[in-house]
Order: structure tokens, then sequence, then C-alpha cells
């Protein structure tokens, strides 16, 4: 039994590609009084295409007592392989927490949209500690980790 969702971050997707449209625009049109050369174009393009690539989606799976977290085409990989699962609860992420990877006064916070997540609380390599995970079914992740990880659980 695996748990596996996937979320687009049509946000994040929509404004990069209207502020890559913009600055083509500048660029093309030479926009201002001192509008930006090829060289600096050429640059911001690459890492607007770089972040966006790497930040477009959020996957979160959890398998074989793992919690995985892969954003855009998979190059940022978390693996969390908890050794004790204390406790997990739904969130409402505010607003001034961001997007993306995040350190909270909650704990470190994982998330591409909205503002539902659910608190995790467990121990790996004798650490304790509490992470964030942002999802469209809140309720769904916390049932399943409830399930999934009861036997950490229930041995510690």
């Amino acid at each position: 039994m695996n748990y596996e969702e996937t979320q687009y971050g049509f946000v994040f997707i929509i404004g990069f590609v209207l502020a890559g449209i913009l600055m083509i625009f500048a660029y093309v049109y030479k926009w201002g009084n001192n509008p930006i050369s090829q060289i600096p174009f050429m640059i911001l393009s690459g890492v607007f295409a770089v972040i966006l690539a790497l930040f477009y989606k959020l996957e979160v799976r959890i398998e074989n007592r793992k919690i995985l977290i892969i954003y855009g085409i998979g190059l940022i990989r978390i693996k969390i392989e908890p050794d004790r699962y204390y406790n997990s609860e739904e969130f409402k992420v505010p607003w001034y927490y961001g997007l993306g990877i995040r350190i909270t006064p909650g704990g470190m916070l994982y998330n591409l949209r909205g503002d539902r997540a659910v608190i995790i609380e467990l121990q790996t390599k004798g650490v304790k500690k509490t992470i964030i995970i942002g999802t469209a079914d809140p309720k769904r992740l916390k049932i399943f980790l409830n399930r999934h990880f009861a036997v950490i659980k229930e041995n510690s």
C-alpha cells in the first residue's frame, strides 16, 4: 500500500511564464532608457527556465517506511526515513510562509500551492523533527500516515 500525490503550481507556472514573456518583450522592443542587452537577457532566461523546471510540480510519495518529496523534474529529492513516528495533524499554512522549501517556526515546510498541509512529528537518526507537507487533501494524507506508520508508532 503506497501513497502518491502530484500537485502542479499553476500560480507559480503562470507567474514565471508571464514574467518571461514580459522580459522577452522588453528585450525585443528595447523598452526603457537602458534596455537589457543580449548577455543579461540570455542569463536571466536561463535562470527563469531552471527555476521553473525545478519547482513546477511537487510529488509526495510514501512507500516502504519512507516519505519521498520530489520537486519539478526530480533534481530536488528529499527522502525521510523515520525511526519513530509520533503524530500528524492537518495544518493551515499561513500565506506569509511562502512556497517551496522553507524553514518555518513549525518545522521544515515543503509545499507548492495553497494553504493546506499536514504537520508531521517524527524522529530520524535519533533527532526529533517536525515537517510540514503541502497537500490538496490533508485528511487523506493524515489517515495514510497514521495507518502506514502505525507499526513504528506502536513499537517505539
